[in-house]
C-alpha cells in the first residue's frame, strides 16, 4: 500500500469540496454558480416550502444540502489525508478503512457521472484511481 497515493487520492475531495462550499456560500448572497440560471426558479425555490415540512423553503434546503455535501467531501478527504500522513501503518493494517476509501470515492464517481458534471467526475475518478491502487498495493 502506498500512503502517498492515499494522500494524493484525498486531495481532489478536499479541493473540490472546499470550492463547492465556497460557491454555495457565495450563491446564498448572489446565486450564479450552483444555483439555477433562471432567476425565476431561484425565486420560486425561495418561496416554496418542502412537501415534508413548511419549516423551511426549497432554497434553504438546497443551500443546506450543498453545504452538508461539501462538509462530507472535505471531511472524507481530510480523514484519509491525515491517516496517510500520520498513521500509514495503521491504514495499511485496517483493511476496512483501507478499502472504504476507494469504495466511497467510486460512489462519488458514479454520482458525479449520473447527476453532476465533468469536473467532479474527473476529481472523483482521479481520487478513486489513487485509492484503488493504494488499497491493493
Amino acid at each position: 500500500m502506498s500512503a502517498g497515493l492515499f494522500a494524493l487520492g484525498a486531495l481532489p475531495f478536499i479541493v473540490l469540496g472546499t470550492l463547492h462550499g465556497l460557491y454555495t456560500v457565495l450563491d446564498e448572497i448572489t446565486p450564479q454558480r450552483l444555483a439555477p440560471k433562471d432567476p425565476s426558479v431561484v425565486s420560486a425555490m425561495r418561496l416554496s416550502p418542502l412537501g415534508l415540512t413548511s419549516a423551511t423553503t426549497m432554497w434553504r434546503a438546497w443551500i443546506g444540502f450543498n453545504l452538508s455535501h461539501s462538509v462530507g467531501a472535505v471531511g472524507f478527504g481530510l480523514l484519509y489525508l491525515y491517516l496517510a500522513l500520520a498513521f500509514p501503518t495503521f491504514l495499511e493494517e485496517a483493511i476496512a478503512l483501507r478499502f472504504a476509501a476507494p469504495v466511497i470515492a467510486t460512489l462519488y464517481l458514479f454520482m458525479a457521472m449520473r447527476y453532476w458534471f465533468a469536473v467532479p467526475a474527473i476529481g472523483a475518478g482521479a481520487g478513486a484511481a489513487c485509492f484503488w491502487i493504494a488499497a491493493v498495493l
